[in-house]
């Protein structure tokens, strides 16, 4: 069968879709492991280049057993207090996400603080995909980057 969708570029040689078929998306990397997952986590930064990214996914522990996983979305530029909460407790860190890198600040046990608490196991980069409409010779498109 023949395909039936016209393929475009631009003048920069790009692919370029029809409206009806362009579609966003999300590119997400793993960009850090805690290396000691089940130690304790003092205050620190993760310096990391986050300038392609949109948004964070942080894994964080309840405690040092890493019995139970809190995934946390946040985006670039901001403060969140990541929790992770099982029914006898709740342990909590904030988190400062920059270009930069990512700043923990001291993990707490039901508000009281505790380096055994609220460990980071993971950081993963968000990248979303976005759709920019475009007008060439009189033919609409989309570039998808």
């Amino acid at each position: 069968m023949a395909n039936i969708i016209q393929q475009f570029k631009d003048a920069d040689g790009n692919n370029i879709y029809p409206i009806a078929y362009a579609a966003g998306g999300v590119k997400m990397d793993l960009l850090w492991t805690n290396p000691a997952p089940t130690s304790n986590f003092a205050a620190q930064t993760v310096s990391l280049d986050l300038s392609e990214y949109d948004l964070l996914l942080i894994a964080i522990s309840y405690g040092l057993s890493m019995d139970s996983l809190s995934y946390n979305i946040m985006p670039i530029g901001q403060t969140a207090n990541l929790n992770v909460i099982k029914l006898e407790a709740q342990a909590s860190r904030f988190v400062t996400a920059t270009t930069s890198g990512v700043t923990f600040q001291g993990g707490y046990v039901n508000n009281t603080a505790s380096t055994s608490a609220g460990i980071p196991c993971y950081i993963y980069g968000i990248k979303m995909s976005y759709i920019v409409p475009t007008t060439v010779q009189g033919l609409q498109y989309v570039e998808v980057n």
